[in-house]
């Protein structure tokens, strides 16, 4: 499923948007506590013309593929936030749960070994879970995305525990993202090695 597999992405992150930037798309700043989160957006919005436009208290907002953020509203989608999950070394994982016309979406990322052994029954994919090997081969970075979705009659009876809602989920697909170092990082690197200063470098 391409369509829940892009909402996935432009959905489950912890990314704001900067302050104005919003006019056009192609110009968009992301205010990311993860490279990858932001790296992630952008290829989505350049490879497939879909675009997280922000959030707020109550509702987040994706473009699926207009040109304008401000006047393609038909192409404007908006899904009431109801719970995050974040992200810890412990769980490896990240769900955020999101509401549209009366269904309830929870759309999480994670760790490979952590997002299959969540899923349904028979959803074990062996080509993405080629691809996976293949990119950590390369030392890219990957994670695993899946859905799962009901009704918010069912969400409301449910305990709204993490436990009960990242179960048995569909795997929706892989993402890669090159293992690089920061922007400035190797000429830092570089002036502390002249100055005589001695560098470790932990991983």
């Amino acid at each position: 499923n391409m369509e829940m597999f892009l909402t996935c992405l432009v959905t489950c992150h912890t990314v704001m948007r900067e302050p104005g930037s919003c006019k056009h798309k192609h110009q968009e700043k992301y205010l990311a506590s993860s490279p990858d989160e932001a790296a992630i957006l952008k290829g989505v919005e350049a490879a497939f013309g879909w675009s997280f436009i922000g959030r707020d208290a109550q509702n987040v907002y994706i473009n699926t593929g207009g040109a304008d953020l401000n006047t393609s509203a038909n192409n404007n989608k908006k899904f009431r936030f109801l719970r995050l999950f974040e992200f810890t070394s412990e769980r490896r994982r990240m769900s955020i749960v999101l509401e549209h016309d009366a269904t309830v979406f929870v759309f999480a990322k994670g760790a490979d070994d952590v997002m299959f052994a969540r899923a349904l029954l028979g959803n074990e994919n062996e080509n993405m879970k080629g691809a996976l090997d293949g990119f950590a081969k390369t030392g890219m970075r990957t994670l695993t995305f899946a859905y799962k979705q009901m009704t918010l009659a069912e969400y409301e009876e449910s305990e709204k525990s993490c436990e009960q809602l990242e179960v048995n989920w569909t795997i929706l697909g892989v993402t890669a993202v090159e293992d690089k170092l920061q922007d400035g990082a190797t000429d830092t690197l570089k002036m502390l090695r002249q100055a005589g200063m001695s560098v470790w470098l932990l991983t």
